[in-house]
Formats: C-alpha cells, structure tokens, sequence
C-alpha cells in the first residue's frame, strides 16, 4: 500500500507531541526528567505551537516538490522557439544597419545565452539573404564589362546583366560570415564573404575571405589572395586618392605577417622573412615573433630578435627572467652558439630562485660551457661567484662534481669540508 507523506505528517502530528508528553511509564509514574529535559509543563504548551510547525512543513513540502516536477515537465513539454525573440531580432536588425562595424560575437553571445546555440539566428539570416538575393536578381542593371584576356577584333568591353545588391544584403553576408565563423563553419563562411567579394569588393571582406582560405588549409589561393590585396594597399597615391583609412594599416600588417608564415626559407635563411617585418615593431611583437621562430626550427633568428621582458614586478619578477634567460639559453645550444649559451646561461642560474629552476639552470649552463670544451673557465667563474657571495648551494654542488670530473680531487674535498663547516 502507497503512503502519502502529507497525509501520514498531517494525521501524526498533533498527537505524537502529546503521547510523548503525556505518556505514563510501565509503573503508571510520569516519565522521569533528566536535569537538561524541559518540563512537562512546557512540553504541554509547547505541544500545539509544535505540531503547527509540522502541519506548516507537511503543507510545504508536496508543494515545493509537485512545483518543481510541474515546472520541470512544462521545460520538457514546452515546444522549442522556431524563431528569434524580439529582442534579439532587434539586436540583428541594430547589427544588419552597422555592417562591418558590427560586434558580431556580442549579437552571438546574446543568442547562444537564450538559447544555447545559434541556429535560430543562422536561420534568420539566411532567410534575410534568400530574400535580398532574390529581389536582386529580379531587378538586374546592364553594365559593361571588360574582356578577360584579349579582346576579339578591337572591342575591349561588352555587356551584360549584373545584380545589383543592396546594402542590407551586403551587410547580411558580413554578419552570417562572421557568425558561422566564429561557430566553426569555416566553409559557410567563406560562401558568404565570397559573395560579399563578389558584389562590393571590400578590403575587409577580402581579408576575412583569405584569412578564411588559410585557415581551411588552400595555402596557394591563400597566399594569391593576400597578395593582391596587399598590392592594392600599398599601391601609389595622389592628391585625388581617398584619405587612408586607419583600419587599413592593422590589415597591412596582418597581411606582411601571415606572408612572412607563407615563406619557402631554408636552412640559415629560415624565418628571414618575419625577421624582417618586426624588425621595427615594439618588443613585445619582437618576443612573439621570437617565439615562433624558435618553434619553426630558427633558433639563431629567434635569439636575435628576442628581448627580455623586464617590466614584470613584485615577486614573480625574478621568475619571468629566468624563464626568458633558459630560453634563451636553449636557443643559443640549438644554434652552436656556445658564447650566448653562456651569457644567457648564466643570467638563467643567477635569476632564478625556485630550487627546481636553478636545477635546470645549472643543466643548461654546464651543457654550454662543454660546447666548446670550457669547463675550466665555468670553474673559475663559480669560484669569482663565491668571492662575490653569489653562489647558491646548487651551484656549489655543482662545482664539486666538475672538480672531480676534471681530477682535482683535493679541491673538491676542500670545498665539499668548507660546505659543510
């Protein structure tokens, strides 16, 4: 048999307080109290205010729970929006009227919130496209269009119907494009900035068009794409050319950059081509840059273009130049460059202060020094070190081992017993 809990609560309330305080022991003596027990005075009083409080957590607690399964079953039943809502509609209309000005990922964000994904607005702006394309197609201009290649018996144009596409539209195929890029749908996205190409020309939409190109992996239509828009950017001026637009510069360099990547470079001259386009960049672009050559197999590129950041403060400071100087150092071993393996080396050793690190400085460091066979000279150095009060005990532990290694014994058994004093 099914039991409803408020019912049982309901029905055992009132009388259970009152048992308990009213019930005789098996002699037909009241039961007996303890010194902390509440009197059985009080328990009586206390009896009816008790089981109200019962009644009231009885009533509460079906609610609460046929509440939760009521509101959980309407989630479940309810149907899914097959639409935007109005405020995100609005949200796409504000966006469709900016155009490339457009915060695409703020519009995305707002929906995938509400949502969860991004379907519905993907629809949405595929249905805006379908009917803009259509009614451009309906209404066609007659233009002339030049001859690709040579022009047969002297004509140089000829002409033909093109659709002239409004700016709702062109401004559809920008958001949709950054839409479903910023989704992953590299392939839709390079549909509609195509299109877009195709029907206004924009630097900005060719740029997202070969960015697009590299990132699905056609490097040859790629890099063809990027190298005509950067003739376009760098073609001459006159008095009559429109005022540059700030925009165009970020593009410039975005463009030399991804180029620079695209180079066919071997062996020493490896990486010469983003040497060059940072060169007179600021240091931070210097270290990125830095960074990439040494993971593309440059390191003697890497090492001289790389600076070492030194505007960390506080704690980590010491840290961050370690971190830099090993690096360096490892680059440095990479290029047979004992000198700079060194000099880095040692700055490594001397900055770092977490007893892994110097452990690991102190492995670069002799790794360099035995590059040219100068491990008499790391001796001398540790020695000038201790003069200076500058050695660290795992600097010490290694001098010990390299006296051994090179067969002064006596020395290392000095300053083993010196240690240890």
């Amino acid at each position: 048999m099914k039991v409803n809990l408020r019912e049982w609560l309901l029905m055992v309330a009132t009388p259970a307080v009152a048992l308990i305080a009213l019930a005789p022991t098996s002699h037909g003596q009241p039961a007996p109290q303890s010194s902390g027990a509440v009197p059985m005075k009080a328990m009586r009083l206390m009896a009816p205010a008790t089981a109200v409080t019962i009644k009231a957590k009885a009533a509460a607690l079906p609610a609460t729970q046929g509440s939760k399964s009521k509101s959980k079953s309407k989630r479940e039943d309810a149907p899914k929006a097959t639409e935007l809502s109005a405020e995100l509609r609005e949200l796409m209309e504000q966006a469709l009227l900016q155009g490339e000005t457009a915060d695409a990922t703020a519009l995305l964000h707002a929906v995938q919130i509400e949502y969860g994904e991004a379907k519905l607005l993907t629809k949405a702006l595929t249905e805006i496209l379908e009917t803009e394309i259509k009614a451009a197609e309906e209404f066609k201009v007659e233009l002339d269009v030049p001859f690709e290649g040579s022009a047969p018996n002297g004509i140089t144009s000829h002409t033909a119907e093109k659709a002239t596409y409004s700016k709702r539209c062109q401004n559809a195929w920008w958001i949709a494009g950054s839409i479903e890029r910023r989704i992953g749908n590299f392939k839709e996205a390079e549909g509609h900035f195509k299109q877009l190409v195709e029907a206004n020309s924009s630097l900005r939409a060719r740029f997202e068009f070969a960015s697009l190109l590299d990132a699905r992996g056609r490097e040859a239509t790629a890099r063809k794409a990027y190298k005509a828009l950067l003739e376009q950017l760098q073609a001459p001026r006159d008095e009559n050319s429109p005022p540059i637009d700030p925009t165009h510069a970020v593009l410039l360099d975005k463009i030399r950059l991804r180029l620079a990547f695209f180079s066919k470079e071997k062996g020493d001259k490896l990486g010469t081509a983003l040497v060059e386009f940072t060169v007179d960049r600021d240091d931070a672009m210097k270290r990125r840059a830095a960074i990439v050559l040494g993971l593309l197999g440059a390191p003697k590129q890497a090492l001289k273009l790389y600076v070492v950041d030194k505007s960390v403060k506080g704690k980590m400071r010491s840290t961050s130049i370690f971190r830099q100087e090993a690096r360096m150092t490892e680059w440095a071993i990479q290029a047979d460059d004992a000198e700079n393996a060194q000099w880095h080396g040692w700055r490594a050793a001397m900055t770092a202060k977490l007893g892994r690190d110097r452990n690991y400085a102190m492995t670069l460091l002799v790794e360099s020094y035995r590059m040219d066979d100068k491990i008499g000279d790391l001796i001398a150095r540790f020695r000038e070190a201790q003069d200076a009060g500058e050695l660290t005990h795992e600097a010490r532990s290694v001098w010990v081992e390299l006296l051994r290694e090179e067969g002064r014994i006596d020395e290392a058994i000095a300053l083993f017993d010196s240690a240890g004093n």
